[in-house]
């Protein structure tokens, strides 16, 4: 017997008469899952199939209409939606529920496809880009704001219910709800807003057959939820549901940003609060799961969703918000660091300004420039972290001079477990400029600043000893150097907020047995956000992720006054490799 209030009770051979007493629907009824109505797939006698809906109590009839309105203006504009067939009402336990036929979609539940490809993610986001596109002239006057699940109201519901929560699990559930107070909240007002769909959950989405390639999109269920709310809460529903199915979450969330903007626009506002919807749908799903659950305990639907929340909650925890503000900004087409262009602009203007960071032993001697990359005729992939390999070589070569290591360049030297990622991606983009030189060289200031933070790191393929400074040039303008593979003696007395003028002496580079494994040299590094490190910052980055981290460490070329070739020529992208093919 269903808890659940106003939730209609009907068996399957009253589900059927009913049907043909309604709608003269003749056909064999099956039940369907729904969290608070009752729905039957109805098979037809003339082999036709239907969705049978009698609603709770609780629901008013104008939001139905409502709904109904929303399903036939988006069939309209071509959209894979279910068509409203009957409209009628049934006396149940005497009481009045609304009823009614509607169409039936084929197809398999997203959810229950394997695997998830990022396709199909690019894609759903690309369809509801389309579903908002067309829907941006539909008004009805009984779209409701008061929905538990609304965005506008989901604080609310999870600070309501969190006590059905357990306490070791409740930190993951204010998370989002931090989270949501902090970038959403203050921002609520002037989110630009939209009657949406409100849940693409992955059961909620229809895929075709695993044959097809690639799998298509073919549906869009159940506008049960629909809302005039923040019209970016239709791309963030569904970016939250096919987060469960990622190792790493945000991969997802880039994909649907990336289909729903090829047919829509994200402004930067709605960017900004994206990540924090995507938390706080997190929490209010567990929390209505516990909720419901205790309601109606054998009723698996009201779970569906649960575990895999709480895991992706789980994973989303160990995220920077502001690392994944960026991956989401790359995604959409902006640029990921908003900051970054200001940091690079002014090294640029300033950049006969700086002092050199490691002088050649013979004065004037030009810079060699080295390629570690993946397709490197000069060394293999190990060359620079065994000792005795590349030594030789890059000593013969670099002579007097200083050698160089180029910034952007792909390489498959990172072979500790440090550099394997979330999704199993391995980091390989080197982010910072070598500087190759013998152990115990110097190593210079090359403008003003002060001691951030610094540490002598052990493990093997770390930075040994490194030392991050901060600078200020100006006001409002701010941004770190980075300086790796130091000895350990030249972090031990340094003090944090010490300043330092362009040209001081603040380390020197550390031997093989310190500086965590390589061919002595200096990884110099500029660093435009922290993201809250102190004493260390990621030099390496996944080729997926390559334009954020190039953004968040942009080319130090200019501030060491160095040939641009020390910069490493990227590989056309097989797009463009094929567009070039196509217009040949």
């Amino acid at each position: 017997m269903s808890k659940m209030p106003g939730r209609p009770v009907l068996t399957v051979p009253e589900a059927e008469a009913l049907a043909l007493e309604l709608f003269g629907a003749a056909g064999t009824a099956a039940p369907l899952p729904s969290d608070r109505d009752l729905n039957f797939r109805l098979t037809l006698t003339d082999g036709s199939r239907a969705v049978f809906k009698i609603f709770n109590t609780i629901e008013d009839e104008a939001y139905l209409e409502c709904q109904s309105d929303a399903m036939d203006w988006a069939a309209k504009a071509g959209l894979p939606v279910p068509k409203v067939i009957g409209r009628a009402t049934a006396k149940l336990n005497g009481k009045n529920h609304l009823v009614r036929l509607v169409s039936w979609l084929d197809g398999t539940p997203l959810g229950d496809a394997s695997p998830i490809t990022a396709q199909m993610e690019f894609d759903l986001g690309a369809l509801l880009g389309r579903m908002d596109r067309a829907m941006e002239g539909f008004e009805h006057p009984a779209a409701p704001n008061h929905f538990p699940w609304d965005f506008a109201n989901v604080a609310d519901t999870v600070s309501k219910h969190i006590h059905a929560i357990p306490e070791a699990r409740k930190p993951l559930v204010e998370m989002g709800l931090n989270l949501y107070q902090e970038h959403v909240a203050p921002k609520w007002d002037v989110l630009p807003k939209a009657i949406i769909h409100n849940d693409a959950n992955d059961y909620n989405v229809l895929v075709g057959s695993a044959q097809e390639y690639p799998r298509p999109i073919t549906g869009l269920l159940d506008f049960g939820d629909l809302v005039h709310s923040a019209r970016v809460g239709n791309p963030a529903v569904a970016a939250t549901y096919l987060a469960l199915h990622r190792e790493d979450p945000v991969d997802a969330l880039c994909q649907v940003i990336k289909g729903y903007t090829s047919i829509f626009e994200l402004s930067e506002l709605e960017l900004e609060v994206f990540y924090s919807l995507v938390c706080i749908r997190l929490s209010v799903s567990v929390t209505m799961s516990a909720v419901q659950r205790a309601l109606e305990p054998d009723n698996e639907y009201l779970s569906i969703s649960e575990k895999g929340a709480w895991t992706t909650l789980e994973k989303l925890q160990h995220q920077h918000p502001r690392l994944v503000h960026y991956r989401l900004r790359d995604a959409a087409g902006y640029a990921p660091v908003p900051n970054s262009t200001f940091v690079v602009d002014w090294i640029q203007s300033h950049k006969d300004d700086f002092h050199p960071v490691i002088l050649p032993a013979r004065p004037g001697a030009p810079p060699v420039v080295f390629d570690f990359s993946v397709s490197s005729q000069e060394f293999d992939s190990e060359a620079i972290n065994t000792p005795g390999v590349a030594d030789k070589e890059i000593w013969d070569r670099t002579g007097n001079a200083v050698g160089i290591g180029r910034w952007d360049e792909p390489r498959l030297a990172y072979g500790g477990d440090q550099y394997a990622t979330q999704s199993g991606e391995r980091r390989t983009i080197h982010l910072g400029v070598d500087l190759f030189r013998p152990a115990r060289t110097p190593v210079q200031a090359p403008l003003s600043g002060t001691v951030h933070s610094f540490c002598a790191h052990h493990a093997r393929f770390d930075y040994g000893g490194c030392l991050i400074l901060e600078h200020e040039p100006e006001k409002g303008l701010r941004f770190w150097t980075l300086y790796g593979h130091l000895s350990h003696d030249s972090v031990k007395n340094l003090v944090v907020g010490k300043s330092v003028e362009a040209g001081d002496v603040i380390a020197y580079l550390g031997p093989f047995e310190e500086n965590g494994g390589w061919v002595p040299h200096l990884h110099f590094q500029i660093i435009v956000d922290r993201l809250d490190l102190e004493a260390t910052f990621p030099g390496v980055a996944s080729p997926s992720q390559r334009d954020v981290w190039c953004s968040l460490s942009p080319s130090p070329v200019d501030m060491l006054g160095i040939p641009q070739s020390a910069v490493a020529p990227r590989s056309p992208h097989v797009q463009d490799l094929l567009e070039r093919r196509n217009r040949s």
